[in-house]
């Protein structure tokens, strides 16, 4: 019993060392800004989305110019899917430069449609998240959610991460 009782002198140090602790993070002690709060407005919704639906226009197009446009040079393209047995744990990952640049071998009548786009910023940061179906042939081929990350610079969106999984019929979740 008496390993279970704490010596005050412990109690307080370890009380001392949390408050140092959290007011070291900082996030803690700063209060969320009231715009932040209430979400982005319609207009810097808009300004995110503009540098998504360029990319997703371009890939349609399959015109690697165009989402060269839209795209930070040092991002990201990752993808989560079926592996070779049926797994639902293969990631593709590679430079999202790269990766656009395979979209002019992409089949001529491919589509992406997104479904419900949810937007959030904070200051230089939005991330957009969605439902989305691929189609190609005339029928879907995939279907999943994607994640766009942007950062601002110099006062224009630009995708620095995009990010997907996908859902076919015959793969089992892990």
């Amino acid at each position: 019993m008496a390993n279970r009782k704490r010596r005050p002198s412990v109690r307080r140090a370890m009380i001392a060392l949390s408050a140092v602790a959290l007011a070291g993070c900082g996030g803690a002690s700063e209060p969320e800004p009231a715009a932040a709060a209430a979400g982005p407005s319609a207009e810097e919704k808009a300004a995110v989305l503009q540098p998504v639906n360029a990319f997703l226009d371009g890939a349609a197009r399959r015109d690697p110019a165009a989402l060269r446009a839209t795209i930070h040079p040092g991002g990201v393209a990752a993808g989560v899917g079926c592996g070779p047995t049926g797994q639902y744990n293969q990631l593709f990952a590679q430079p999202l430069a790269t990766y656009v640049e395979t979209v002019g071998s992409m089949p001529a009548d491919q589509r992406e449609r997104v479904f419900d786009p949810e937007v959030r910023i904070e200051r230089n940061l939005a991330t957009v998240w969605n439902r989305y179906e691929y189609s190609s042939g005339g029928r879907v081929r995939a279907a999943g959610y994607s994640s766009y990350q942007l950062v601002r610079v110099e006062g224009r969106w630009k995708i620095f991460n995009y990010s997907w999984s996908t859902r076919p019929q015959d793969c089992t979740p892990q």
